[in-house]
């Protein structure tokens, strides 16, 4: 529904300029509307800015609970999934759990390369990869040495 999506789309900004009481309020109105019409994809959508908002707020466990919550919902889209198992693993990797975090980074991946795989068109995978950029930066920074840490094994 464009009402919810506009509301995360101010969610998004409000958490981008880190104003975090802004993102909550537009976030929770936005969950509000989703659950009122059903649209169950708008709700995972809020979901995951909630999450994300939590873990800006170093709310660790909050965050790793919404983020966990689209994992195990069935009914989620892959890209919602995917989004959410990646922010699992950034939370993990700020809270220096670095093999959940490896852990929650390969089952993204996976996740990714699935839903890349079931895409029929060329130039809709190159679209749907471009969507997946962001993650594929934070775990190539995540996977190279820094302060001291060993490059995870990759297998």
């Amino acid at each position: 529904m464009a009402i919810a999506q506009s509301l995360n789309n101010l969610s998004n900004v409000a958490l981008l300029k880190r104003q975090f009481d802004a993102a909550q309020k537009y976030n929770l109105e936005a969950l509000e509307v989703s659950r009122f019409v059903k649209d169950h994809s708008d709700e995972v959508s809020s979901t995951l800015i909630a999450g994300r908002i939590k873990s800006a707020q170093r709310d660790y466990q909050g965050a790793r609970d919404l983020f966990s919550e689209v994992v195990r919902d069935p009914t989620a889209e892959t890209s919602s999934r995917w989004q959410a198992e990646a922010r699992l693993a950034s939370v993990y990797e700020d809270e220096g759990q670095l093999a959940n975090a490896e852990k929650e980074y390969r089952k993204a991946i996976g996740t990714i390369e699935a839903a890349r795989a079931s895409v029929g068109r060329d130039e809709f995978r190159l679209t749907f990869l471009s969507s997946a950029i962001e993650f594929y930066d934070d775990y190539v920074d995540f996977s190279l040495p820094a302060a001291g840490r060993t490059t995870p094994s990759i297998s």
